[in-house]
């Protein structure tokens, strides 16, 4: 087995990889391509008015989804 080296970012979207593709899916009508151009906020939300509290995460990023239309001439 060997270790390999991940960033903050990279766990965070490889976690929430499968919620961006059903987005897209669902707005689009399809699976597209896609990457992450910036992550511009991540809040923690704790909901402390049950008796347990619960949290999640707050995630707002920038997508940029590849262009179906662009091929390797330039076009």
């Amino acid at each position: 087995m060997k270790d390999t080296y991940a960033t903050s970012e990279d766990i965070l979207l490889t976690l929430i990889e499968p919620d961006i593709n059903t987005m897209i899916k669902e707005k689009y009508g399809k699976q597209m391509k896609w990457e992450v151009s910036k992550v511009l906020k991540v809040g923690l939300i704790v909901d402390h008015t049950k008796k347990e509290s619960e949290f999640w995460y707050n995630v707002k990023l920038a997508v940029r989804l590849e262009n179906e239309k662009d091929d390797s001439n330039g076009n």
